[in-house]
């Protein structure tokens, strides 16, 4: 506890400067960085690739890395299908089988927007993150006002992809 905002922010210095410099950029906001920024930045790090798959989000998620990715050197690929659940996790058992050591296969599930689903809070789609490590998966629900329920899709699909770096 300090006596003072100006008291307080310089105990909190030390503590500042350290995540500076131990992560410098790779702090999600931190200078004005977007998500999609930083997921470049982590995978520029780990000299890593990312293929995304997309039946759900209409090709947004690559579309947002690919504008974060100056060098073109993380988005190995992205192909946007229309595809039924059956469909996608066949598609997603072939491509999968050929991620190497350098690689994440991000594969966006289908969405069913159904309106009565959709308000109701009963609509989900499936985030497949999948190395030589092994795949895992995550539900992920579609809800939200009409006006952002898509940018909230797509964000959730990137900070999961951060938080698994």
């Amino acid at each position: 506890k300090a006596p003072s905002v100006d008291d307080c922010i310089e105990k909190m210095m030390p503590t500042i400067n350290c995540i500076k410099e131990t992560l410098d950029t790779l702090v999600y906001g931190e200078n004005g960085l977007q998500l999609e920024d930083v997921i470049v930045k982590i995978h520029q790090f780990f000299g890593k690739q990312m293929t995304v798959i997309d039946a759900g989000l209409h090709g947004e998620v690559a579309r947002l890395v690919s504008q974060a990715d100056e060098t073109r050197t993380v988005l190995a690929g992205g192909a946007v299908h229309s595809v039924d659940e059956k469909s996608f996790r066949a598609l997603v058992q072939d491509v999968s089988s050929v991620v190497t050591e350098n690689q994440m296969l991000v594969a966006i599930g289908p969405i069913d927007r159904t309106p009565e689903l959709v308000e109701a809070g009963d609509s989900y789609f499936d985030l497949l993150l999948i190395t030589t490590a092994g795949v895992e998966e995550k539900r992920i629900r579609y809800s939200g006002h009409s006006a952002w329920r898509e940018v909230r899709a797509v964000k959730d699909v990137l900070n999961t992809i951060r938080l698994r770096m």
